[in-house]
């Protein structure tokens, strides 16, 4: 191989990102000279869904011009809490409020109107589902994200969604093996372990991707920044040869793409090095590395590759190997066809019936929602970002005004985590009111919201508990307070909350994760 041939066939093992709206500079210098192949997009990067075809466009351009093949366009357009589209109403509903719905078939319609959408406006490949079993409720990171806590319901659903993406048009990635669902650290600010048995990890963890891998639908599988120490007690996942190439590839028999995380992630970052970290990947077996954010990082995990393969840390062989499954793969994708404005308008119809459909009650009675009177109160926290994989926050949503909007009455910001004098002086506002509705952000991480929600629910006036997020935080609910899980803060589910509330509907999600009273205890 000569060296105009390695430059080709590791650019082409890169996926990277960058800041703004439109190709910079440094990043049009990175293709030209790494002949990078591959892109990751973020919120930051769209603006409609006008300007991403035009950057996707400008993009494939650039990327075919310089190194003879199309683009893999990635995004993490999951739906619901991770979602990078511009706009809410073409989000779909996230993991665990689609299984909430109890119907399998709405996965795959969410996953093929998110494939069709980002197919006619130049992404192809959507990094999702997630196939983490959330059997940790206090995980930081994945929670909604996941269909459940039940291997056999994440994997039937999570196969629904694959197949919904390929029927769209675009590429699927289940993430995050083995497992990312059982930790009590988030990756991209520390490196987690979970310390469970051989066994225990193929019951739960492995289990929903055997699954999926077994039906040999899925296109490609991410590996997590995590420490198994039952496999591999020195080497997390995306450097483990045990767990990439002896688990994943030789056991399980996937012979499908392998992705990394973003290596940027401080699992990998601080522990181990972003650009001895790639070349470790890709010995591990790790085909395709993201560099997701910073071009200079890129720039040095690229060099690093090139110049252990110079030094026979990397063989030929693997390279060779990697790149031509790269560009095989792509081979296979199609060009981007436009969608009628009337098949954009039934998708906003159908996505906001299916959104209607996860809205899921909880100590409920058989009347419904309590009358909040005519002086309701109204407290939330503004959105604020959970993990690093949230998208940027954005303050005009707000639980408290859209209400306050709807209903009338009284209407409070909350912090994201009020001390005990912000919930006094909360509490001494709400004397007059004839109701009180109080919703909940990850309050199972920023427990003074549940706080909160408890002093209100000691007044003993007609109360509803929102969980705008994961819904453990109805957990902390006494039995004579109602709750309304929406598993997303977006307008899009303040929209249905409203539309519930003023016609007494009754909610029609079940969940798929068991509600722990046990919270109550950590508060």
């Amino acid at each position: 191989m000569n060296n105009t041939t390695l430059t080709e066939y590791i650019g082409q093992m890169f996926a990277c990102g960058f800041p703004g709206t439109e190709m910079p500079e440094d990043f049009i210098a990175l293709v030209k000279k790494y002949k990078v192949g591959n892109v990751i997009l973020f919120k930051h990067n769209i603006t409609s869904l006008a300007q991403l075809k035009t950057l996707c466009t400008d993009i494939q351009t650039l990327i075919t011009a310089e190194t003879g093949h199309p683009a893999f366009i990635t995004i993490d357009q999951e739906g619901g809490a991770v979602s990078r589209l511009a706009e809410d109403y073409y989000n779909v509903p996230g993991a665990m409020a689609l299984a909430a719905t109890g119907d399998e078939l709405n996965a795959y319609t969410a996953g093929k109107i998110t494939g069709e959408i980002l197919h006619a406006h130049g992404v192809n490949f959507d990094l999702s589902p997630v196939l983490d079993v959330n059997s940790n409720p206090h995980n930081p990171v994945i929670g909604v994200r996941s269909y459940g806590d039940d291997p056999t319901l994440v994997g039937r659903y999570g196969l629904q969604m694959v197949r919904g993406l390929t029927a769209g048009g675009v590429l699927s990635a289940a993430k995050h093996f083995p497992g990312h669902g059982d930790t009590s650290v988030d990756s991209h600010l520390t490196l987690p372990t979970v310390r469970k048995s051989r066994a225990e990890l193929e019951q739960m963890e492995i289990a929903p991707f055997a699954y999926v891998i077994k039906t040999g639908l899925l296109p490609a599988v991410t590996i997590s920044h995590i420490l198994f120490p039952a496999i591999d007690e020195q080497f997390p996942a995306t450097i483990s040869k045990k767990i990439v190439t002896g688990l994943l590839k030789e056991k399980l028999g996937f012979n499908g793409l392998v992705i990394s995380d973003c290596m940027e992630m401080k699992a990998m970052q601080t522990y181990f090095g972003t650009a001895e970290s790639a070349a470790a990947a890709i010995n591990a077996g790790i085909e395709l590395i993201f560099i997701s954010h910073t071009i200079p990082t890129a720039c040095a995990a690229i060099e690093t590759v090139t110049r252990a393969c110079a030094e026979k840390q990397i063989s030929a062989a693997t390279i060779e190997q990697a790149a031509g499954k790269i560009i095989g793969l792509k081979k296979q994708l199609k060009p981007a066809q436009p969608l009628p404005e009337k098949t954009m308008e039934e998708y906003r119809k159908t996505i906001a019936s299916l959104r209607h459909k996860t809205l899921t009650g909880y100590h409920l009675p058989e009347s419904g929602f309590p009358n909040l009177g005519d002086k309701p109160f109204f407290a939330g926290p503004q959105p604020f970002i959970v993990t690093n994989v949230s998208n940027d926050v954005d303050n005009s949503i707000s639980f408290a005004r859209s209400m306050q909007t709807a209903f009338g009455g009284v209407g409070i910001d909350t912090s994201i985590d009020p001390d005990e004098a912000e919930i006094a002086r909360i509490v001494a506002q709400v004397e007059s009111a004839t109701g009180i509705a109080a919703a909940s952000y990850n309050g199972h991480v920023k427990k003074g919201q549940l706080k909160l929600i408890q002093a209100l629910a000691r007044l003993h006036k007609p109360m509803i508990a929102v969980a705008l997020r994961n819904p453990y935080d109805l957990g902390c609910l006494p039995d004579n307070v109602c709750g309304l899980a929406t598993y997303e803060y977006s307008n899009a589910a303040l929209s249905c909350i409203t539309e519930m509330l003023k016609t007494n509907a009754k909610p029609e999600g079940h969940f798929s994760v068991t509600i722990p009273e046990i919270i109550l205890k950590y508060l």
